[in-house]
């Protein structure tokens, strides 16, 4: 199971702080198969970075299996 709960991962951009990433409360049960799509640039590489934990969201949490 994957839970993911309210995430946003921002990156600094000069002097200001661009949020790249906004993901809403969301689970996926064991067995479930999902595709994530989109063009060039829509953030997909971020949300896969930061569901297998490569980077910490800047706000939220994800959760892999039961622990």
């Amino acid at each position: 199971m994957l839970t993911i709960n309210d995430i946003h991962h921002s990156y600094p951009d000069g002097e200001t702080v661009r949020e790249v990433l906004t993901l809403p409360s969301w689970e996926i049960a064991d067995g479930e198969q999902w595709a994530l799509i989109g063009p060039s640039g829509a953030v997909k590489t971020t949300l896969l970075h930061c569901l297998e934990v490569q980077i910490t969201p800047t706000e939220g949490t994800v959760k892999i299996g039961d622990n």
